[in-house]
């Protein structure tokens, strides 16, 4: 984990964390921040990416299911 800049030690020790317990992405989405912080770009960036990995694999939910009518 790596972080450059005048927030570093407030983000870097929320990745450490994930790293240490083996941790995948959607953990971010799951840990309980007690203050908006800027640890909470970590959820942020999770579910921004995430919804850019379904769509670019076609699997985002765009409307209805196949045969469904309105």
């Amino acid at each position: 984990m790596h972080c450059f800049g005048d927030i570093a030690a407030e983000v870097v020790g929320l990745g450490h964390v994930v790293l240490r317990l083996g941790g995948e992405v959607e953990l971010f989405l799951t840990l309980a921040l007690n203050t908006p912080t800027y640890n909470y770009a970590y959820h942020d960036a999770t579910g921004d990416g995430l919804m850019r990995l379904t769509t670019l694999l076609g699997m985002a939910d765009t409307g209805p299911a196949s045969g469904e009518q309105k």
